[in-house]
């Protein structure tokens, strides 16, 4: 055991768990809060001990041999195993399930499968595993000290790099009658280091291979694999015990950084038998009470740690209620929590929000709901939220606003402060209102900027402002469709680099309503908040692997929508370019770009090895709707329109409903009438950018016209590597022709159609439709 661990069993103000114990009478057969106690501090527990010679456990791709050596299985009280622990001799061995995955775990271990030994292995479960070993020799004695240390040890090494509280993933099943669907093992091999293999269908992805590591003194983690074994999203595996339908939550706030909520939340259960429920939420936030539609106070299950003397350690950001009864399919219901919401700054007395989307209790996945808000403040303040504000008071020197979302929505949020507003009313549109501090000092921070950064903010920024959200919503709303929601709201935050496009609210960083950048930023970013209310709102995601789809068709639209409002072919270049550059070779000193991972990796990108979300998952995802657009033009009336109908029967199709890879690209080859797989396995799966090298050769023909050979070294890409290039040739007079070639080898003469004038000069990959460097010989 590490020296901290044995440092944090002697100041027990190290490690405190928090289980809040109210009144309860438990259906389940056994006490939960003495299970829960065994978990956490169970080192007198009965447990099983015996001895084994061989024990192999498959989950996934993985393989856990066990040899000769020491067991001890522990149910916790519970009268189900639920976790084991090892010591002897073992192998540990791992397959990546797919290509991509096989780069990540090249990326991380630089090893293409896994094959390591170990000298002990502890296990949680409550999945079934037919080949435990026979404990007809074993024997039920007080639990070791070797082994409990063992548990102990791995259970806050777990808890300390991935913020998963055992307790709270294996209480659900405990308390129902039929097997889980949790597993979960450390174990520290001899090359890789210390992982965690985890088996968890709440999760996006169902098996992870996680490698615990510390990084800048603190804690992490990287996901070295991740898959699932069918395929299928959390809301197609029949595991979601509840859908939360409706909040109704009651806001009192008093000026610091601290809102008292009460939430209601009604929920209806989708499984019958279980009586437990998780949410998630901001870490810092106190859970008060809780009660059940009774009045009747629930165990909750919650894992504090507020110690922070010798590293950075957090609380879990989630928390468990016991119901005082199993659940029944549609026998919906409700259930009370009060708590405290952390997750606030204070600056300038503008209140906003560090993390907009766990505000209140949620649910671990994906889940509809209607909301209604109400807000209780000084008067000085002003709650402005998602949904309608049905009405507003003032009293007493509070202000009272209620707020009303109807419409079934994944998250909302809010701001708090002291906001000076401007109404705009564009025909055939929704209302846009906009929303800026009055205590942020604006003048101020404009003189540093232009002393500094040679930046002067425009004389107006709640009319720039009004005019790009405006503008940008009726590009959108020709193009795609209405956009859902009947008033848009765009309230300022003191907050650097930071936008959220929120049901009818975006989240604006206070930069952009001080300034103007002449290099378009500012635009497309609004313009890109604004495009979240088609993309990852009206069409959601569920999985992390499809956010590129959300992320970078938000941030592509932002660009067309500069593109088309502005004309500046120059800058509109630069900021193609910058993608290119971006995209290749990473954002900055810890950024690797496109060879640390393909879109598909989403959220995976961030790691201790590189920090690629942005220039792969906002840049490259952005290109490739770049190249869907160019591989749909018309390139003879110089239409986009085929793209227009693109989007719009996404936006159609996948209304109120999430979008996936897959069936992406099956709409996109019912749009050009022919499979995709190649462009999706290059682009989206991939991480090659092409290099051509290009070359022409032009003769005059007997009949006038022109002959041209183009001859096209494709590099850095694999050898069946294929794309359409659309090329311009150009004449004297302003005269010009495109075309498209396909370059599908490594070098190839590629001869145009004959030409009526003598070429003068000849672009190759027009319009930068493509992902690549061209170099002219």
């Amino acid at each position: 055991m590490k020296p901290s661990c044995r440092f944090a069993k002697i100041c027990t103000a190290l490690i405190i768990f928090c289980l809040t114990l109210f009144s309860i009478k438990c259906y389940a057969s056994f006490d939960a809060s003495a299970v829960i106690n065994n978990i956490v501090q169970g080192d007198k527990q009965s447990v099983l001990s015996g001895k084994i010679d061989c024990l192999t456990i498959i989950r996934g791709k993985a393989e856990f041999r066990l040899g000769a050596g020491d067991v001890t299985l522990y149910d916790f009280g519970s009268g189900k195993i639920a976790a084991l622990t090892f010591k002897g001799t073992g192998r540990f061995v791992f397959h990546p399930p797919n290509d991509v995955e096989l780069g990540q775990l090249r990326k991380f271990t630089k090893q293409d499968s896994l094959d390591e030994s170990f000298k002990q292995i502890t296990l949680f479960f409550t999945v079934s595993l037919d080949n435990l070993p026979d404990t007809s020799s074993f024997t039920r004695v007080v639990v070791s000290a070797d082994s409990w240390g063992q548990l102990d040890d791995s259970r806050d090494e777990i808890f300390d790099h991935l913020k998963l509280n055992i307790s709270s993933n294996i209480m659900g099943d405990l308390l129902s009658e039929k097997a889980g669907t949790f597993f979960c093992v450390r174990l520290v091999l001899d090359n890789v280091g210390d992982v965690v293999f985890l088996e968890n269908p709440y999760n996006d992805d169902q098996y992870q291979l996680i490698q615990l590591v510390k990084y800048l003194g603190s804690n992490t983690y990287d996901i070295v694999s991740g898959y699932s074994g069918d395929g299928k999203l959390v809301s197609e595996r029949g595991i979601i015990p509840v859908d939360i339908t409706n909040y109704k939550i009651d806001y009192s706030f008093d000026g610091d950084q601290t809102i008292t909520a009460k939430s209601r939340i009604y929920f209806t259960p989708l499984l019958s038998g279980r009586q437990y429920i998780y949410f998630t939420w901001y870490y810092k936030n106190k859970i008060l009470s809780a009660f059940d539609s009774d009045g009747d106070s629930l165990l909750v299950i919650r894992r504090i740690d507020n110690s922070g003397l010798i590293s950075a350690k957090v609380d879990e950001p989630g928390f468990g209620i016991i119901l005082r009864k199993p659940m029944e399919i549609g026998d919906s219901d409700f259930v009370d929590i009060e708590y405290e919401c952390k997750g606030l700054e204070n600056t300038y007395g503008n209140i906003y929000l560090k993390d907009k989307a766990e505000l209140y209790p949620a649910a671990p996945y994906r889940d509809l709901a209607t909301f209604e808000l109400s807000f209780d403040t000084p008067k000085a303040y002003e709650a402005v939220a998602c949904g309608d504000n049905t009405k507003t008071s003032v009293n007493e020197g509070r202000r009272l606003s209620n707020w009303k979302m109807n419409q079934p929505v994944g998250y909302i949020s809010f701001d708090i402060g002291d906001f000076e507003s401007r109404q705009f009313t564009p025909k055939d549109l929704p209302a846009v209102e906009i929303f800026t501090s009055k205590t942020i000092p604006h003048d101020s921070l404009s003189l540093i900027l232009l002393k500094y950064y040679g930046i002067a903010s425009t004389a107006d920024m709640l009319g720039t402002l009004g005019a790009d959200v405006t503008n940008s919503l009726a590009f959108y709303t020709s193009i795609f469709g209405p956009c859902p929601y009947d008033t848009l709201r765009a309230a300022e935050l003191f907050s650097t680099n930071e936008g959220l496009g929120s049901p009818g609210l975006i989240h604006l960083s206070w930069e952009t309503f001080q300034w103007e950048d002449i290099g378009g930023s500012d635009i497309i970013f609004r313009a890109h908040e604004v495009a979240h209310q088609w993309w990852g709102l009206n069409v959601g995601i569920e999985n992390y692997h499809d956010m590129w789809i959300a992320e970078g068709l938000a941030e592509y639209c932002g660009y067309w929508f500069y593109q088309m409002s502005t004309k500046n072919t120059k800058v509109c270049k630069d900021i193609t370019d910058h993608w290119r550059q971006y995209i290749a070779t990473g954002t900055g000193m810890h950024s690797k770009g496109s060879s640390a991972g393909p879109v598909v990796m989403g959220s995976r990108l961030t790691s201790t090895k590189s920090e690629d979300v942005n220039a792969v998952v906002y840049d490259k995802g952005a290109y490739i709707f770049h190249m869907i657009r160019y591989l749909l033009h018309d390139f003879k009336t110089n239409s986009d329109d085929a793209f227009g109908e693109f989007l719009k029967d996404l936006a159609t199709e996948y209304k109120g409903k999430t979008i996936t890879t897959a069936s992406l690209q099956k709409l996109l080859e019912e749009q050009v009438g022919e499979e995709m797989t190649w462009f999706f396995k290059q682009w989206v799966y991939g991480t090659a950018i092409p290099e051509y090298d290009f070359s022409s050769k032009s003769s005059a023909n007997l009949d006038g016209s022109y002959k041209v050979i183009c001859h096209v070294k494709q590099k850095n890409v694999p050898s069946d590597f294929k794309m359409l290039v659309p090329l311009t040739v150009l004449f004297d007079d302003d005269k010009y022709i495109h075309l498209r070639v396909w370059v599908d080898q490594p070098e190839k003469d590629i001869e145009l159609p004959a030409l009526p004038y003598k070429p003068k000069k000849i672009i190759f990959n027009s319009y930068d439709a493509v992902m690549c460097d061209v170099k002219y010989y």
